[in-house]
């Protein structure tokens, strides 16, 4: 049972988030086979928060949303002050904001669209 729980899953020891992917009918016996494992032994799955790479991620994370946020700043502003930049420098703003709208979890997508705008507002 033990090791047949652990098998089913996606997930590492200290994770807040475990998947677990194409079990069909299955997931739900699966996912409490899961839960009493971690709750029997939290010893072993429970990490400090600074084990974790939590701390690395979420600061990284919040950084590239202040650069992404400056970068559309700075493009508004030039656009604004009829400062010449590049054709497409509007829809490249439009697509950051809604990539930081609907989809900031995706941090290459949100890194590529912010360097992408940068290039046309020559920072």
């Amino acid at each position: 049972m033990y090791e047949r729980a652990l098998q089913s899953h996606e997930g590492e020891r200290g994770d807040l988030l475990v998947h677990f992917p194409g079990l069909g009918e299955h997931r739900w016996s699966h996912m409490a086979k899961w839960l009493n494992i971690v709750e029997t032994t939290p010893r072993e799955w429970n990490l400090p928060l600074e084990e974790t790479g939590y701390l690395n991620k979420t600061t990284t994370y919040w950084s590239q949303i202040r650069s992404a946020k400056e970068s559309i700043k700075s493009a508004e502003k030039k656009l604004k002050s009829g400062e010449v930049v590049s054709g497409n420098t509007n829809e490249t703003v439009n697509a950051l904001r809604n990539t930081l709208r609907e989809k900031s979890d995706n941090m290459e997508l949100t890194q590529q669209q912010t360097e992408d705008l940068n290039v046309l507002i020559g920072i």
